[in-house]
């Protein structure tokens, strides 16, 4: 039973479809780019820990030439 009713645990359920990049903004879908590309280890932990304090206009530009330079992963 997804909606209502007086089945096990009742009540709302939320869609099985999840919001995609559709449903994030400009500030959101370039932070998750930087992160996906951002190294692993010490170097990498850096920069996610500079990129969440940067202004969100600072993100979208890093991502812009992240973009322009490398192709998008398959």
């Amino acid at each position: 039973m997804r909606e209502g009713g007086s089945g096990v645990g009742g009540g709302w359920v939320p869609p099985d479809t999840p919001a995609g990049p559709a449903a994030w903004t400009s500030y959101q879908d370039s932070l998750h780019r930087l992160l996906l590309a951002a190294p692993n280890g010490p170097t990498g932990e850096r920069l996610v820990g500079e990129l969440v304090y940067l202004d969100p206009r600072s993100v979208v530009a890093l991502a812009d030439i992240l973009c322009r330079r490398r192709p998008a992963r398959a």
